[in-house]
C-alpha cells in the first residue's frame, strides 16, 4: 500500500531534489555548463559593452565585403584577418539574440515566480495570523494569546517600516521635484513612529 502523500518526499522516492536549495544548486550547475557550449561567451566588465557598441554597430554588409575582400586579395594578409572566423563571429551574433532574450524573459519569469510564492507565503500566514487572534480570545487557548501578540508586534514592524519607506520616497520625490524647478529646499526631518 503506497503511504499518502504528505510533501515529505525523499531524493529515492522522487530522484529529485529535497529541498529547494539543491535546486538551485543544480540549475546553477546546468547554467555554468550551458555557459561552456557557448562560443565566444565573455562576462562583461566594467566599461567592456561600452567600448565594444562602436565596432559592433558596423553594418553586415561592410563586414561581408570585408570577408570576401580577405578571400580574394592577397595584400590584406598583412591584416591577419581569418575571413572564416570572422564570418563564424558574425554568424554567431546573429544567431544567439534569440537565447538572450529566452533568457531576459526567464528571469522576468523566475524573479515573477518568486514573487507568487512569497505573496501566497504571505497569504497563508495571513490567514493563519486571522484564525489565530480569534482563537486567542478563547478560555482554553493557553499559550497562543502570547504568540498572537508576538505576530502582532512582527506584522506591525513591516508596516511602519513600508510607510516609513514610502514617506521617504515621497519626500525624495519632493525634494528631486523642488531640485528641477531650482527651488532651494531643505526638507523637514522626520522620524518614524517607534
Amino acid at each position: 500500500m503506497k503511504a499518502p502523500n504528505n510533501h515529505a518526499t525523499t531524493v529515492a522516492e522522487t530522484n529529485t531534489p529535497t529541498t529547494h536549495t539543491d535546486g538551485l544548486s543544480a540549475r546553477l550547475a546546468e547554467l555554468q555548463a550551458m555557459r561552456e557550449t557557448i562560443p565566444y561567451f565573455r562576462t562583461p566588465t566594467p566599461g567592456a559593452t561600452a567600448r565594444a557598441a562602436n565596432a559592433a554597430s558596423v553594418p553586415r554588409e561592410f563586414i561581408e565585403l570585408t570577408m570576401s575582400m580577405l578571400d580574394h586579395d592577397d595584400l590584406l594578409v598583412q591584416v591577419k584577418a581569418d575571413a572564416a572566423a570572422l564570418h563564424d563571429r558574425l554568424e554567431f551574433a546573429n544567431s544567439y539574440g534569440p537565447l538572450a532574450d529566452e533568457f531576459e524573459l526567464m528571469a522576468q519569469a523566475l524573479r515573477h515566480s518568486m514573487t507568487v510564492a512569497r505573496s501566497e507565503a504571505g497569504e497563508i500566514a495571513l490567514d493563519v495570523y486571522a484564525v489565530a487572534k480569534r482563537a486567542a480570545r478563547r478560555p482554553q487557548s493557553g499559550d497562543l494569546y502570547a504568540r498572537v501578540a508576538d505576530l502582532t508586534r512582527a506584522l506591525g514592524v513591516r508596516r511602519r517600516l513600508a510607510k516609513a519607506k514610502l514617506a521617504a520616497a515621497k519626500q525624495e520625490a519632493e525634494v528631486e521635484k523642488a531640485r528641477a524647478e531650482g527651488i532651494a529646499h531643505t526638507p523637514a526631518v522626520t522620524s518614524p513612529k517607534q
